[in-house]
């Protein structure tokens, strides 16, 4: 009897010791698979900050502000590990989509929830998108539309600007970068959470709502930007 307790012991033992082994593996592979999923991202936003970095440098603003906003988002890009996501809680890039109408007389602005302000859509971007698509995102998510159209892939405007602290989130700086897509003005829209109202405003009435100069300032380039001919 007690040989055969002795042996069931063992065996139990032995059993416990197999998923312990099995346990540590998935353990580690885990770890693995999160290492290569860290090196990875850390190559695409290395990528993605010099591309990045290449539009910057194309782009030549007029106005003195945009000139200074390009200076800081190129000094910030190249001093920073991680300037993509929401992560660094010091300061993020932020995409945005100026949205117009085809003739280009109006422009879809949200009423912010959390700022109170009437402002073009756009938001965080996601590791792995372009800046490009993530404007193209944050305005389908914002807007509820089914189809925009970029007007190009050349940048419309540049902003940076401090977030007042919210809740469990510090102020932090975004350095916002803007791009110009057109829209059907007809179109059913849907406001999400971050927005108390969405609407059209003729460029000539934008003023009545929002005194924020970048978006003042957006109207301004609206008319001639990328024209052709």
């Amino acid at each position: 009897m007690k040989q055969k307790n002795a042996n069931e012991i063992e065996n139990k033992i032995e059993i416990e010791n197999k998923i312990e082994i099995e346990n540590m593996k998935a353990i580690e592979d885990q770890k693995t698979m999160k290492h290569a999923e860290d090196e990875q991202s850390m190559i695409w936003t290395e990528l993605a900050s010099r591309a990045l970095i290449e539009m910057l440098e194309c782009y030549e603003p007029i106005y003195e502000d945009e000139v200074a906003a390009k200076m800081r988002m190129l000094a910030f890009l190249r001093a920073t590990h991680q300037p993509f996501g929401k992560t660094n809680q010091a300061g993020h890039i932020t995409a945005s989509a100026w949205l117009t109408d085809a003739a280009r007389t109006q422009t879809l602005l949200t009423h912010h929830f959390k700022l109170n302000r009437w402002l073009q859509l756009g938001g965080h971007t996601e590791i792995g998108e372009t800046i490009i698509e993530a404007a193209h995102r944050e305005a389908l998510e914002e807007s509820g539309l089914l189809s925009i159209k970029l007007v190009s892939d050349a940048i419309f405007d540049l902003d940076v600007h401090d977030i007042p602290a919210y809740g469990m989130t510090p102020v932090h700086v975004h350095y916002d970068i803007r791009f110009m897509f057109l829209a059907d003005s007809n179109a059913k829209t849907h406001i999400n959470r971050e927005s108390k109202q969405l609407k059209w405003i003729p460029l000539n009435q934008v003023e009545s709502y929002t005194n924020e100069w970048s978006v003042l300032r957006m109207v301004r380039k609206t008319p001639v930007f990328q024209r052709k001919g």
